[in-house]
C-alpha cells in the first residue's frame, strides 16, 4: 500500500521575518526528493516572497499554493490600543488573549484570491499597524 500525497499547507519562507528559515531552492529540492507535488507558502504577514516562490516552484516541477499567515485585528485594523480577551491568567503579546492581534492562515484558490490577498496585505501595512505587526481586519 503506496502512501496518501502529503502537502504541506503552513510553511514560512526566508520571507516569513522573525520566524522563517526554509530557503527555496532546498525547499523545493526536499519536495521533489519526498515526491511531493504541492506546498504552500504561508509567511507572517506579508507575501513578499510570492513572485520568487511561484517562479521557484514552477521550475521545480512543484504546483505552488500561495498564502499568509495573517495578524488579524479583534476590532478594527485602524484601533491602536490592545484588546483583551481570552482567560485572565494569558499575559502575552500573541494569540493568548491580551495582545493586539491574533493568527489566521489564508490561501489563495485562484488569482482573484491571490489580488485579495495582496489587497489585505497592503491595507495591513498601510493601516493596521500595532507595534511590528501589519494586521487585517474583517473591514478589508
Amino acid at each position: 500500500m503506496s502512501k496518501p500525497p502529503f502537502t504541506h499547507l503552513h510553511v514560512h519562507t526566508q520571507y516569513s521575518l522573525l520566524d522563517g528559515a526554509a530557503r527555496l531552492k532546498d525547499m523545493f529540492n526536499a519536495c521533489n526528493e519526498m515526491g511531493m507535488t504541492h506546498i504552500a507558502m504561508s509567511d507572517h504577514g506579508n507575501l513578499h516572497g510570492a513572485y520568487d516562490f511561484f517562479h521557484s516552484a514552477q521550475k521545480a516541477g512543484v504546483t505552488p499554493i500561495i498564502g499568509i499567515e495573517a495578524y488579524v485585528a479583534p476590532e478594527s485594523r485602524r484601533n491602536k490600543r490592545k484588546i483583551q480577551w481570552g482567560q485572565p491568567h494569558q499575559k502575552r503579546d500573541d494569540v493568548s488573549g491580551s495582545g493586539g492581534y491574533t493568527h489566521k492562515t489564508i490561501w489563495a484558490a485562484n488569482s482573484t484570491g491571490l489580488h485579495n490577498l495582496f489587497k489585505l496585505s497592503s491595507d495591513a501595512y498601510a493601516e493596521g499597524w500595532l507595534q511590528k505587526w501589519p494586521r487585517m481586519d474583517k473591514e478589508t
